[in-house]
């Protein structure tokens, strides 16, 4: 026996939410044509609108046009494979509380900071740190100094002796 709920349960809205669409199904500003370039490779050239209103011609190799994706997929690609020449502007209207899907590397606005009043700047004491000693060298002419001699600073290990070639090891 289940408890009653008490909220109502969520139904769907009606119609069909479009996830990924093919490129014959898009909203563009001009028809596809297609061209082959002096290589044999196909090219669909069109002109499209970006997110900003701006129109851009886009020269797409006809291999990246297959599949299905979703909208901003499919505005990525063309954003690729535009001409950098805007060749119009239209307006973009924002419903209010439209999300804004952007580059998410783009830094938040700057907040205005408030102005403080200004304190005279007092210089920072300076701190006189201690000298380190050197380390003492023994060692003689042309050979350095190893871990436990005479000559090395105290608390190293003592050098680590491998076998010789015929000597058993355990």
């Amino acid at each position: 026996m289940t408890p009653p709920r008490s909220q109502a349960e969520h139904k769907a809205a009606a119609g069909t939410a479009i996830d990924k669409v093919t490129i014959d199904r898009l909203v563009l500003d001009s028809p596809i044509t297609r061209q082959k370039d002096p290589n044999g490779l196909e090219f669909l050239n069109f002109k499209y609108t970006d997110n900003d209103g701006k129109v851009y011609l886009c020269v797409l190799p006809a291999a990246m046009a297959g599949g299905e994706h979703t909208l901003s997929e499919w505005l990525s690609t063309f954003n690729v494979y535009r001409k950098p020449e805007v060749l119009a502007q239209k307006t973009v209207e924002r419903k209010p509380g439209e999300k804004l899907g952007d580059f998410p590397f783009i830094s938040p606005k700057p907040q205005a900071q408030e102005k403080q009043p200004e304190q005279p700047k007092t210089p920072r004491p300076t701190v006189n740190l201690p000298t380190m000693p050197s380390a003492p060298t023994t060692a003689t002419k042309g050979q350095p100094t190893m871990p436990g001699s005479p000559g090395a600073p105290p608390g190293t290990p003592p050098p680590v002796q491998l076998p010789e070639e015929g000597m058993r090891t355990r």
